[in-house]
């Protein structure tokens, strides 16, 4: 598995923003604009997308971003892997590889319920419900509760929307939709 990272978004990273977004409104995580807004976040460098390969087909996505005042924390936005690659064990082999190599040595993530056993593997544990039980919170390597509710509550680099970006985004969803339902 070769793992690609990008820290901008730029013409070289969005067909891979634009195919994670895909696959995170096909699972109903977002509409297609709100998703793609949060991405915004890679203007200013405050996130990392990671895009895993085997023999040059992209299987999966991963967007992290990092705790504003602690830089040794790392929250995981969204995770996908690729319809036709999923149950082969590639989505554990991505998310293992991200982990020993982002060298950070605390993660946060919020998910829906039904993925917590896939996390457990991982040895992250359940921090806290939300109060619609939608979405859980875990967190990897937290001494207690109270740890990963505070870890829970820091401040991570939020999805922003520069001028560029909103003129960027409306060209680039005219087109996509023009190309899409074609």
């Amino acid at each position: 598995m070769r793992i690609k990272k990008f820290s901008r978004f730029d013409e070289t990273s969005q067909p891979h923003v634009i195919r994670l977004a895909e696959l995170m409104v096909d699972a109903g995580e977002h509409e297609f604009g709100v998703f793609f807004s949060q991405m915004a976040v890679l203007q200013n460098e405050g996130g990392t997308l990671l895009v895993a390969e085997i023999d040059n087909v992209e299987v999966g996505y991963m967007f992290l971003t990092k705790c504003v005042k602690d830089d040794d924390i790392l929250k995981v936005y969204y995770f996908a892997i690729e319809n036709s690659f999923r149950n082969k064990r590639i989505g554990s082999e991505f998310f293992n590889y991200t982990m020993k190599h982002m060298n950070k040595s605390r993660y946060v993530l919020c998910c829906q319920p039904n993925l917590e056993s896939f996390y457990k593997k991982f040895g992250f544990v359940l921090a806290k419900h939300s109060t619609n039980d939608e979405t859980i919170s875990m967190t990897l390597n937290v001494k207690n509760k109270t740890e990963a509710l505070r870890l829970l509550n820091l401040d991570y680099y939020q999805p922003s929307t520069p001028m560029s970006f909103e003129r960027d985004y409306s060209e680039f969803k005219e087109q996509y939709l023009r190309a899409k339902f074609q």
